[in-house]
């Protein structure tokens, strides 16, 4: 009996500290839960801020790159400012020294004039003279399209360029653009093709400006060409537009170089003038673009090198 009651407050006592013994486990587990729980917030705000600094990081990254692009696109910017400073002001006194020159030089011609001068003397003299101030005159326009060129670009910076719409015939305004460049390039050939079954096209549109558009096509064609070469002239349509395009047989133009061909300032590199004189300011398309966009049309060239190029420009139909 003793022996069963000892034995009975062993196994109480047993149970007793395996109950403490559970306790202290199930205390320390909730330790461990909660220091897990806890660590899992730091973690997860670790995470969160991790996330955040490189977010950021990304964002510094972009705008540091943007900051580059911006620095090199000035760079590049003020790069060819000064060389279209130093191409303006060569291509500005050229005219200028050869009216000067040529000018001088009729001035002695006169001067050379004799009262006893036979007949055919005197018609000599003055072919010669008419001649110079015939080379004179001719700078004097280049000098006026130079001039006029910076006045436009300066115009449409500023927004302020004017266009004067009024219904005309755009056939009429072709034809009158050649027949100015036969008349100031008279050993070329200009070739207007698909212009005899086409009496008439009508457009609302600024006639001086689009053929200064005309003029400019064509004096690059002729200036970028041999001299042996022609240059053509085409127009076609379809039932929204018109198209009118002009082609040269000229070096061409690779691909990369056509995308940046109607920038401000922008000259093809490694293309020479192969008739007459002046490389130009690097305006003239740039100012065609924006012409003809106000308009409502397009501008494009196809070309491949070694094989001509072919610049072109749409107009809208009257509505």
């Amino acid at each position: 009996m003793e022996g069963s009651v000892q034995e009975e407050q062993t196994n109480y006592q047993e149970v007793r500290a395996l109950r403490v013994r559970i306790a202290e486990l199930e205390k320390m587990q909730q330790e461990q839960n909660l220091a897990l729980h806890q660590e899992k917030e730091v973690r997860k705000a670790l995470e969160t801020r991790l996330h955040t600094v490189l977010n950021e990081r990304d964002c510094l990254i972009e705008e540091l790159t943007e900051a580059q692009d911006n620095i090199n696109a000035l760079l590049d910017a003020n790069q060819r400012m000064d060389e279209f400073l130093g191409i303006a002001s060569h291509e500005l006194r050229t005219p200028l020294t050869t009216i000067n020159g040529n000018i001088q030089l009729a001035k002695r011609r006169l001067k050379a004039f004799r009262l006893d001068d036979t007949r055919e003397d005197f018609a000599n003299k003055v072919d010669v003279i008419r001649e110079m101030l015939e080379r004179a005159e001719r700078q004097v326009r280049v000098q006026n399209r130079l001039v006029g060129d910076l006045l436009d670009i300066s115009r449409i910076q500023a927004n302020r360029l004017e266009l004067h719409f009024q219904e005309g015939d755009l056939i009429t305004i072709i034809k009158e653009a050649v027949e100015d460049q036969r008349a100031a390039w008279p050993k070329r050939l200009i070739v207007l093709d698909n212009f005899s079954c086409t009496q008439e096209i009508l457009i609302e549109a600024d006639p001086d400006r689009i053929g200064q558009v005309i003029t400019n096509y064509l004096t690059n064609a002729l200036k970028y060409s041999a001299p042996e070469t022609g240059v053509n002239v085409a127009i076609s349509s379809t039932a929204q537009e018109v198209k009118v395009a002009v082609q040269d047989a000229g070096p061409g133009i690779s691909a990369e170089e056509q995308a940046q061909l109607w920038q401000r300032f922008y000259r093809v590199p490694g293309i020479s003038v192969q008739n007459g004189s002046g490389v130009g300011l690097g305006l003239g398309l740039h100012i065609c673009r924006t012409i003809i966009e106000r308009h409502g049309g397009r501008v494009g060239v196809d070309s491949i090198q070694g094989e001509g190029s072919t610049f072109w420009f749409t107009l809208p139909f009257i509505a």
